[in-house]
C-alpha cells in the first residue's frame, strides 16, 4: 500500500498520490481562494480589467450588474444610500438638467446644435452651455466622429 496524502483543502486521504485535491470540488475552491488572493494582491489590474470588459460587451456587464443588485440587495440599499447623502447636490444638480431646455448656442465654438451643459464641481451656480465636442475637449478626451 501506498503513501496516503491529505487534501489540501478539506482533509480527506487522497488515494492517487498524483492529485493534490481529494475531489473536483476541492480543486474549484482551490482555483477560487487563489483567485480571490490575487484580487487582493492586485487591485489596479483588477480595475484596470473590469473596465476593459465593460467596454468590450456593456450589456454582458449590465446584466452582470442586474444579477449582483439582485443577491446584495441589503448592501446596494446601504451603498446607494450612502452615495446619496454624500452627492447629494450633484445629484439635485444633474436632475434639474434632464429637465432644463437650452435653446442658445455652445460658450466656446458658438455652434447651436447637440448642447450640453458643463459643470464645474457640480456647483449649481459654475456651470456653461458647450456643444458635445467641446465637452469632451473640457474633460480632456478626445472626440470620435462615426
Amino acid at each position: 500500500m501506498g503513501k496516503i496524502k491529505k487534501c489540501g483543502i478539506c482533509g480527506d486521504d487522497i488515494e492517487n498520490t498524483n492529485y493534490k485535491y481529494c475531489s473536483t470540488k476541492c480543486v474549484n475552491k482551490s482555483q477560487a481562494l487563489r483567485m480571490q488572493r490575487w484580487r487582493i494582491d492586485n487591485p489596479e489590474r483588477v480595475k484596470k480589467m473590469s473596465k476593459r470588459r465593460y467596454y468590450e460587451n456593456p450589456i454582458r456587464a449590465k446584466r452582470f450588474h442586474d444579477n449582483w443588485i439582485l443577491n446584495n440587495k441589503e448592501k446596494y440599499s446601504k451603498t446607494n444610500a450612502e452615495y446619496y447623502r454624500k452627492n447629494r447636490e450633484t445629484i439635485l444638480v444633474r436632475a434639474r438638467d434632464r429637465k432644463i431646455v437650452v435653446k442658445i448656442k455652445c460658450e466656446i465654438c458658438g455652434i447651436r446644435e447637440k448642447l450640453e451643459i458643463h459643470h464645474f464641481w457640480y456647483k449649481p451656480s459654475i456651470c456653461i452651455v458647450v456643444c458635445h465636442e467641446c465637452h469632451l475637449k473640457l474633460h480632456g478626451q478626445t472626440c470620435r466622429k462615426s
